[in-house]
């Protein structure tokens, strides 16, 4: 009984001893053979440059043998979902161009290249920071200082002025004392001056028929004033 245990137990552990064989052959077999694949595309020079608004970078990198890469990439590590391709020429010194990124910000990428699994940087992924937004690029504004507008002065009218107009002689102000000086006063003063001379403005008192203004002084020009200066010439 014991002679079959024993056998048992040297027939499971040879398994398991091949297996664990069979298991680290295999492991270094598929590490030759991703190491050969990999020969000569493993990026080098690995760098990236910021743009100044923190709205870009463009990643660059070198490898032995012309190829073409795709940048995956986030905000985090744990979850890069994002990618950006390269042109499709193939060539030894690659530079990807990534956009529409978050100023101040810190990003992890992996490079992909021919399809091969992901190079993460030996199993930390590459890092760039966005710059912050430079303020130099920011429009200026000038603060708007509304302009102050001084009024015109005004023209002394004759209503105003404390002086009579010239046109109404140095004698002739406020003829009919109500405190402005207008052409009320004026048509007083051609009346006075017609009574002591003989003449309105230069018009003969007989020439009723031209321009004697309110020669009645009611306050109205009209033909009553004509009238009256007949009347007077009848006198």
């Amino acid at each position: 009984m014991k002679g079959k245990i024993n056998v048992k137990a040297i027939v499971i552990a040879s398994i398991l001893v091949l297996v664990i064989v069979l298991g680290v052959i295999g492991i270094n077999t598929a590490r030759t053979f991703m190491s050969g694949a990999a020969g000569g595309y493993e990026p080098k020079n690995v760098s990236y440059s910021a743009s100044p608004d923190g709205k870009s970078v463009t990643i660059t990198w070198t490898s032995d043998k012309e190829s073409t890469g795709v940048i995956s990439y986030g905000s985090n590590p744990a979850s890069l979902i994002l990618t950006t391709q390269e042109e499709s020429v193939k060539t030894q010194n690659h530079s990807v161009g990534i956009v529409t990124l978050k100023p101040n910000t810190t990003y992890y990428y992996k490079i992909i290249v021919n399809g091969l699994p992901p190079f993460d940087n030996e199993g930390t992924p590459w890092t760039f920071k966005t710059k912050g937004v430079d303020e130099s690029l920011l429009p200026s504004v000038s603060p708007v200082v509304p302009s102050v507008v001084s009024p015109s002065p005004m023209p002394l009218s004759a209503s105003s002025s404390s002086t009579p107009s010239n046109t109404l002689g140095d004698n002739c102000s406020d003829m009919n004392g109500d405190g402005i000086v207008n052409s009320a006063d004026l048509l007083l003063c051609r009346k006075r001056t017609a009574t002591e001379s003989g003449s309105v403005q230069g018009v003969s008192t007989t020439d009723c028929n031209s321009n004697i203004g309110d020669y009645n002084n009611d306050g109205i020009a009209n033909s009553l004033d004509r009238l009256k200066c007949l009347q007077d010439q009848k006198r």
